[in-house]
């Protein structure tokens, strides 16, 4: 187009030259009229010129390698002014932010760790691979592609025979997986609390300092506010004396013991009395303390009531089974063998489950992050939201980048997270969640809170907004004397007594101005297609591709959850012969809960 507008004035300017020859020879009054095609040209010619200086890039492009150097911030702002020397029609959309190729081209460089990272979607082809000293967090709601991206992640991992855990609230997960997994070497192990016949799992067992006891028992009797803390404070406190005391009598405790050990006593005094004469110190010194709190009968009452709400998941026959001893041991997870642990904790019993499932998280969170002397061990976290109130979960969070224990949590939405919040210091459970967290994604959203805070946490772009405006006018005039005059306009005079004129004049405006828009916002955030999700890490932000387990391995295709298939038989080791039995446990449990 520039070619062609010089042209068109080479064109304009090549008459004059001509005229100006042919001066000496005119007779007539075509000279007049050379002159008057002359300046039509110009006058035409002369504004094109002028609007394509004016359009000319407001910057010069830069080369790849100059690109890179820049933060993904800079890169942003660069197209915004790029796009914007179009006009303000050209505009870009924020979608189009998000997976333009010179605005993402750090993503695929920084997700590279492809050897032994954690599958984090698909951006123009390539895979993205997270890093193992991740965290990361998902938020979206049921049905868009959130479960089926958490599978491809877990075979992805599942090729480096490497061990995870999966909450598998549906449950479905385990179902779809498991032959698979035992197909390559996998032990799968599932841990169904409700369920008859499930792999049983003692957390004491596995506790083997004053902290990791504490831990748990921070979890099961959960902290309700402020004004309610000297209950739940010496609650915890009590808990820890029995399961010391229990633990210095006898090799093997389960929660279920402790839960018989409160009751078997009709009077605080003698529980306490029996605390006070325990072979274990900590046990001890807890009861001579709690024994001044015991006067006051009433405070005392609450602290029970307190303790017996953080133990009534106990009260159930099958729950009582399945944590009564442990047919597995986190241990294995640093052995040779890759173990999958699937903990079944299933969304319709949510109510009943949601307290068994902190502790157990919690429990298994401390231990991975106490013993590091192992290869990594994949976390997945789908709907962690059912938990409620994980005890030190921001804390561990920031914790645990060093400890080969990468942790992705699934959330439906940023008010799950609010559970999380910090009234010491006002600190908002959203930002420490998603602030200890290297990867955010989100997959379509529903409710406006959610999305809104997500377009805000994503951040803005400056964009250089241009508008221009080009308009013509035209006047003419009839006078009774005669005038000849020059200037913008064209003018012809008659020769007799009245005269007539007619004047033609154009205007061009332009103006510039600085806005700061969302990079998304959020409806766009609420328009996204199924497995289609909005990702960020460290500084980067893009559109990326959260490719479901059936496209990557086809022969997952249509595979449902095997619901019908007989759980498999435990074998076990007998304690008292130390024969290896076989147990039909679906049987075992039913007979227990006769009985």
């Amino acid at each position: 187009m520039n070619f062609i507008r010089v042209l068109w004035v080479i064109l304009a300017l090549f008459p004059t030259l001509v005229a100006a020859a042919e001066l000496p020879k005119a007779r007539d009054g075509s000279l007049v009229w050379i002159l008057l095609v002359v300046v039509a040209l110009a006058y035409f010619g002369l504004p094109m010129l002028a609007r394509n200086a004016r359009n000319k890039p407001l910057q010069k492009a830069l080369s790849e390698t100059e690109l890179a150097k820049m933060t993904p911030s800079e890169r942003r702002t660069y197209i915004a002014e790029r796009e914007n020397t179009k006009g303000a029609a050209a505009v870009m959309s924020k979608q189009d932010m998000l997976s333009d190729p010179i605005s993402t081209m750090g993503v695929i460089e920084k997700l590279n760790h492809h050897n032994n990272g954690v599958f984090a979607g698909v951006l123009r082809g390539s895979s993205l691979s997270a890093s193992v000293e991740d965290r990361a967090c998902i938020i979206g709601p049921p049905g868009t592609g959130k479960t089926a991206f958490l599978v491809n992640q877990l075979l992805a991992w599942a090729e480096t025979k490497r061990s995870f855990i999966c909450l598998d609230i549906k449950p479905e997960i385990y179902g779809i997986t498991r032959h698979s997994l035992e197909s390559i070497g996998y032990k799968v192990i599932a841990f169904n609390p409700t369920e008859s016949g499930t792999w049983r799992y003692n957390p004491l067992d596995d506790l083997d300092s004053i902290e990791s006891i504490g831990e748990l028992v921070s979890n099961m009797i959960a902290n309700s506010g402020e004004e309610n803390a000297v209950f739940f404070e010496s609650a915890r406190d009590l808990l820890d004396a029995m399961i010391n005391h229990l633990k210095a009598e006898k090799p093997s405790v389960s929660l279920p013991d402790v839960r018989d050990f409160l009751t078997a006593f009709d009077s605080p005094d003698e529980l306490l009395d029996a605390l006070r004469a325990s072979k274990d110190a900590q046990a001890r010194e807890i009861a001579a303390e709690l024994r001044m709190v015991a006067k006051n009968e009433r405070l005392f009452g609450s602290i029970l009531a307190s303790m017996r709400a953080g133990m009534k998941f106990l009260r159930y026959p099958a729950i009582k089974a399945a944590l009564s001893e442990s047919d597995f041991s986190l241990k294995e997870l640093g052995g040779e063998q890759p173990v999958a642990i699937f903990l079944q904790f299933e969304e319709s019993k949510s109510e009943l489950l949601q307290r068994l499932t902190a502790v157990i998280i919690g429990h298994f969170m401390r231990y991975l992050i106490d013993h590091t002397n192992r290869s990594p061990v994949l976390l997945l976290l789908d709907e962690i939201g059912n938990a409620k109130g994980i005890n030190g979960l921001t804390e561990k969070l920031n914790t645990i980048r060093s400890r080969n224990l990468p942790v992705w949590m699934y959330w439906q939405s940023v008010a799950q997270m609010t559970l999380y919040s910090d009234k010491a210091t006002g600190a908002d459970g959203r930002e420490l969640i998603m602030g200890a967290c290297d990867f955010v994604g989100v997959f379509r959203l529903n409710d406006k809170a959610t999305a809104e805070y997500v377009s805000e946490t994503i951040g803005t772009v400056n964009r250089v907004v241009r508008q221009t405006s080009f308009g013509t006018s035209s006047s003419s005039s009839n006078g009774s004397s005669s005038s000849s005059s020059s200037g913008d306009g064209i003018n012809a005079s008659a020769s007799g007594g009245n005269s007539y004129t007619n004047s033609d004049s154009s205007t061009f405006n332009e103006s510039r101005t600085l806005q700061e828009e969302a990079v998304v916002k959020p409806h766009q955030l609420r328009e996204l297609n199924d497995g289609e999700m909005v990702a960020w890490y460290r500084g980067e932000a893009w559109r990326n591709n959260a490719q479901p387990y059936f496209v990557r391995w086809p022969l997952f295709k249509g595979r449902k959850p095997l619901d019908s298939e007989k759980r498999p038989t435990l074998t076990r080791q007998a304690k008292d012969t130390e024969k290896e039995l076989k147990l039909d446990l679906s049987a075992l449990s039913r007979n227990e809960e006769r009985a």
